[in-house]
């Protein structure tokens, strides 16, 4: 018995420190708005949310870009060209990057690229790090030619859309 109450205490502890996250990522030039509900423990994508509290967005300092990769206290963590955003939620670092590349992934592409034309591409990244460690990424986003995105991020509550 006594087994069975610290399981539902500490069942009861995750529970409450779960967190959803309502992400909403903007391609600026094409005005394209996408939302993402995402579920901060499994880092899986959720549905059904409604739309929350306001994140702020916080620069640590902890992070820094160069040479196309973040890093944390010198050392590389993830390839990326851009912070979009970053905070820390219930103690865990949230951080929204863009990715840029040229891409040879179809015939077009590579003639285009062989014509000094390359097509560029943008990957969306949310990641979620604790102590300098990824401990979850999800690719949000990928597009081409598109070079600038906006993010806003807030709290998810249950209920229907």
């Amino acid at each position: 018995m006594k087994c069975l109450l610290v399981f539902a205490f500490s069942a009861a502890i995750n529970f409450a420190n779960a967190q959803t996250l309502c992400v909403e990522l903007t391609e600026v030039g094409a005005n394209k708005n996408h939302k993402y509900f995402i579920d901060l423990d499994s880092f899986e994508l959720r549905n059904d949310l409604l739309e929350g509290e306001a994140i702020t967005d916080r620069k640590s300092g902890q992070y820094l870009m160069s040479d196309g990769a973040i890093s944390y206290r010198g050392n590389k963590i993830f390839e990326a060209n851009e912070f979009l955003y970053e905070s820390n939620v219930n103690g865990i670092d949230v951080l929204v990057v863009r990715d840029e590349y040229n891409s040879f992934s179809s015939p077009l592409k590579l003639l285009s690229a062989l014509a000094g034309h390359p097509v560029q591409t943008s990957k969306i990244w949310i990641l979620s790090v604790q102590s300098g460690k990824i401990e979850n990424k999800l690719l949000l986003a990928k597009e081409d030619s598109s070079y600038q995105w906006q993010v806003k991020m807030s709290s998810a509550n249950k209920g229907v859309k």
